[in-house]
This record gives structure tokens, sequence and C-alpha cells, in this order.
């Protein structure tokens, strides 16, 4: 659901950071006076001391007959946004709030936040549930530029050959990826033309190469949270400063107990970096064979060493420059 970076340079570093992420406030609770505090009368009005009129009297009212009254009909709760509504009491409403929706707020931010984000770099390192066991866990230097969309994810290993680099530009054919071989001879070479959706590109994978990466991983979550809070039978569990290649992030744990044909997924966890306010590690787990065992891991992505807005143009996303200018022992 979620995608992939590196000439061989040192990474750039970041250009901009955003503020720490704060956990969603969904109610503000008003502290009443302090008890101490001393309840004073209002002034005097202005006409203290002056004599008062005697009041007129005033003719009794005719009684009026009661008039029938409709029985209360209650109010449908409302699916789409998670609201259950009673029939209100005299001034007062009982809401209740999904438990999902700070889950929302949280992905909502990242996707505010890539709105000023142009690129971003990092090392890409994914483990799949392929084939009836867990894969070992592949490395790859990726490097993404948002607009227009470049792709370019050099592997690293262990099975895909050390090197081997992906490249997709959506300006030129949308339905194709350039292929490069390892080492200075294969990005000299010419590339080999490969359709987006060939399994081939990314060895053994759960996704195709365009549905990797931070910014689909962003809006993936939006559309998951958002489509699990239509249903009920979720729980949901935000643990902060959990170190995520050395960053502080927020946890969201969601976990659907029963298996439904509704959800994904059994457990999946999101942590977002406080500082960079974006996902950087995702873990979905489905629901155990056998019960009494543990969920099991379906796919797991950690984008370390995250910088973003590095100034990346159409250069770094030509391996042929790339090898031209990598010194020998990167080669």
């Amino acid at each position: 659901m979620l995608a992939l970076a590196a000439n061989g340079a040192a990474p750039r570093t970041a250009r901009a950071e955003g503020p720490l992420l704060r956990a969603p406030a969904n109610v503000i609770l008003v502290p009443p006076p302090h008890e101490d505090e001393p309840v004073t009368a209002p002034p005097p009005s202005s006409d203290a001391g002056r004599p008062v009129a005697p009041r007129t009297p005033v003719a009794p009212r005719t009684p009026v007959a009661p008039q029938p009254t409709r029985p209360m009909v209650p109010v449908r709760s409302d699916r789409a946004r998670g609201e259950t509504i009673s029939p209100p009491a005299p001034d007062e409403e009982a809401i209740t709030i999904h438990p999902l929706a700070p889950a929302i707020e949280f992905a909502t931010i990242a996707a505010d936040r890539l709105k000023n984000v142009s690129d971003y770099q990092c090392l890409f390192v994914r483990r799949e549930h392929l084939g009836g066991r867990l894969q070992q866990a592949e490395s790859v230097e990726l490097k993404v530029r948002l607009q227009p969309l470049a792709i370019s994810a050099r592997c690293l290993g262990p099975e895909q050959p050390r090197g081997r680099e992906v490249v997709y530009l959506s300006g030129g054919d949308r339905t194709k990826a350039s292929v490069y071989g390892a080492g200075v001879r294969g990005r000299l070479v010419r590339a080999e033309a490969v359709s987006i959706d060939d399994p081939r590109l990314l060895g053994k994978s759960r996704h195709r190469l365009l549905e990797y990466g931070v910014h689909r991983l962003a809006d993936d979550l939006i559309t998951q949270y958002r489509h699990d809070a239509d249903y009920g039978e979720c729980r949901v569990r935000l643990v902060r400063d959990v170190r995520v290649d050395g960053r502080a992030c927020v946890c969201v744990e969601v976990h659907h107990p029963a298996v439904r044909r509704n959800f994904l997924f059994n457990v999946t966890r999101a942590y977002f970096d406080e500082q960079l306010q974006l996902p950087i590690r995702w873990e979905a787990y489905t629901w155990p064979s056998k019960p009494g065992t543990q969920s099991v891991l379906l796919e797991e992505y950690t984008y370390e060493k995250l910088t973003i807005n590095n100034g990346l143009t159409d250069a770094d996303f030509d391996p042929r420059r790339t090898a031209a200018k990598a010194p020998a022992g990167q080669r």
C-alpha cells in the first residue's frame, strides 16, 4: 500500500523542518473558579434610596388546554463521520468521537507537510511476507522528486544485485521504468525499458514501484484510516517518544481484534517523526492462523536517514551522469 534512492554520494542535509507534533485535542476542559475565590455582589443601583411605586394589579390569564405532543424519534447514527448522536436532553448533546480520529489527524498533518516538500532521499529498508515465509530485509537507496514525479531506486542487496538501479520519470513514458545494471559499465550501457508493473523491477515484492515512498504512505494512511472509521471493532493506542533510526516518533497503533472483510489488517503501526511530521516506518500484521498464537507480519517499511528539500534535479535521476561523477571506490 505504501515506495524507493541515491547516487552513492553523501546525503544532503534537510533544508526545513516543522514544529513538533502535538497530540490531537478533541475536548477542551475549562476549569471551574477556584473555591477560595470570593464572589462579589453587583454594585448598588444608582436608584437606591428612591421610593418604589406600588405595582398595578394584573388580571389573571385564561388557562390554556394542554396540546398533544408527538413522541420523540431517535436520531440515527452518522456512520460516515463515526459519530453517534442520541436525542439531546435540555442544553445537552452526547457525541462519541471515533477512536481513529487522532490517527486521521496525524496522517492529515503529514499530507499537509508534504505540500511544502519538493523532494526527499533516504535509505529504504523493506521486509515482506511472500511465498509463505518472511523474506530477508532488502535495502534500497531511494531518491524521490514530487513535482514532476521522479524516482530512483538503487538496490543494495542482499537478494537484488548490488548497484542495480531503477529510474522512473513521469515526463516520458509513464508506463515504463529504466533499469540499469550494476557498476559503471551497467550504468553506461543502454538501459532496459521495463513496465512499471513488471515484478522484475524490485524482485519479490508485495507492491508496484510507484506504491512505495513516504508520500504514498501518508496518502494511504488517510485512505485506510477513513475507511476503517466507518466501522466499529477498533482500538487505537498512541505511544510517544518511540525511537526509529534515532529519531523521536509517535507510534499510532490500530488493532482490529476480529477478522472482517472490511479490514485489511489485524494490527498496524505507523511511526510519525515528531520533528519532520512525516511517517518514517510502517508495520502491518494479519490475524493469527491459530487461536492463542501471535499475529503474522506481512510488511515492514522503514525510511532511514530521511532528508527533505535537497534540491534534486534531472541530473540526480540520470545514472549515466552519477556514474561518471562517482569516486572509484563507489563504482
